[in-house]
């Protein structure tokens, strides 16, 4: 068989810095894994492994795209972890709607995915667990057959409850409620009116499936729920989410680790939003320079672990060493950011009929990168005054959503770092040009 041409690898190349799916142990791509050796996350899994019977409630952060997805899918599967929880792991995006996201509705997403993991992983189902599972589904179901009563403009009685039968409680689960709660604005509405006047009976609700769960684990110390993407809504939802109704987050009797938006982080009131839910751990960015801009150790080796997430996914000899150490300087650290960076300018070169990434070809991505922020003039402000003082923080502004500096924080044209206790930002590395011009 034929070696490939230099084009076909670089083709592969490509497909190669997927930056849409988070590796995964044991799933396609998990051979470009390269450990990132964060102490935040070795923190997490510390507290997790000593603290497992503590009900912890952790708010895991950091920028959109530098990893936490990735994080979780490794720590879920850690023997230690698997060995004292039963973990339960699922994003708003596959059962949710990220962009109309409600505290309502990851409790009920809890309480649904935990009974639906017990069951998946053999867990003996008590009757009182199968009990608590099929109340809490009746009620879901008749409140969508009244909505559909409602739609065809049949009469019919308000409140019917119609059993879903033990035998399907499964099939609606995942066939049936998550499908609309989805898809349908109606549906979640409607559900979340009849939720809100009664928020500690769907709490009740959930801690009794969570303890009758725990009292069938043989040998596994409490459940751990894993909400991955809750980063992804809109930066509105996410503060209502986290600082109005965070309380209500606290409350599930079970190990949780929610994941939010840096800009959260950022906000006036992220302490309050810690106190109330339970505590903090942040992944941070892969600082390639110090608050001076210089390289000193760590960032050496922040650079040089880069080059090996590049090499694990492409042949040395498919891109100019000035091309890598480029796209990794306009990449900002993030993870994501560099792996498009590196997409796109694998495209450029492939268009342009060459076999090796060059110097143009990411000075013309990096073009569209910066093309495609969308910067009002107060953003533009922002991120001149932090061009100046990379410890600057806006006086005021900074609890809500039209916010301009969490706006830049939320959409990675402002990126935060941290060394130890101090902590600096710096406007998006593409987006310097700009910021230059008079």
């Amino acid at each position: 068989m034929s070696e490939p041409s230099t084009r076909e690898a670089l083709e592969k190349a490509y497909l190669n810095f997927d930056q849409i799916r988070p590796l995964e142990p044991g799933k396609a791509g998990a051979q470009f894994h390269v450990n990132l050796e964060a102490q935040s996350v070795k923190r997490l899994f510390l507290d997790l492994k000593l603290q497992a019977g503590q009900n912890l409630k952790i708010l895991f952060s950091g920028h959109r795209g530098c990893g936490k997805s990735t994080q979780l899918n490794y720590l879920a599967a850690t023997p230690d972890i698997k060995r004292r929880f039963l973990v339960v792991k699922y994003s708003i995006q596959d059962l949710l709607n990220p962009d109309d996201v409600d505290h309502i509705d990851l409790l009920l997403s809890m309480a649904l995915k935990a009974y639906e993991t017990a069951e998946q992983e053999q867990v003996p189902v008590s009757p009182e667990l199968k009990e608590q599972a099929q109340k809490l589904a009746d009620q879901l179901h008749g409140l969508i057959q009244e909505e559909v009563i409602e739609e065809s403009g049949r009469s019919g009685e308000t409140g019917v409850k119609v059993a879903v039968g033990a035998p399907s409680l499964l099939s609606f689960i995942r066939a049936q409620f998550f499908a609309r709660y989805q898809l349908e604005f109606e549906t979640r509405d409607k559900i979340r009116k009849h939720f809100r006047p009664r928020l500690n009976e769907l709490t009740n609700t959930l801690n009794a499936i969570l303890r009758e769960i725990r009292l069938n684990l043989q040998g596994k110390e409490n459940i751990l729920i894993l909400i991955d993407d809750t980063d992804k809504a809109p930066l509105e939802k996410s503060l209502e989410v986290f600082q109005e109704k965070g309380l209500h987050l606290a409350k599930p009797e079970c190990c949780v680790v929610y994941v939010i938006d840096m800009a959260l982080v950022c906000s006036g009131r992220f302490r309050a939003t810690v106190n109330t839910i339970g505590r903090e751990v942040i992944l941070p960015n892969l600082r390639l320079a110090d608050v001076h801009g210089q390289r000193d150790q760590e960032a050496a080796a922040n650079r040089e672990l880069l080059k090996q997430v590049a090499y694990h996914r492409l042949a040395t000899d498919l891109v100019a060493p000035e091309a890598l150490d480029e796209a990794i300087s306009m990449s900002g650290g993030v993870m994501r950011e560099f792996m498009a960076l590196m997409a796109k300018s694998i495209s450029n070169a492939l268009i342009a009929g060459r076999s090796q990434v060059n110097r143009d070809d990411v000075d013309r991505t990096v073009i569209e990168t910066r093309n495609g922020f969308s910067l009002r003039a107060d953003h533009v402000k922002i991120l001149q005054e932090v061009s100046r003082d990379p410890h600057w923080y806006p006086d005021s502004r900074v609890e809500d959503a039209q916010s301009p500096f969490l706006e830049l924080l939320h959409t990675l044209a402002l990126l935060e770092y941290r060394n130890g206790e101090e902590k600096w930002r710096q406007p998006h590395p593409v987006l310097r040009r700009l910021l230059e011009r008079p």
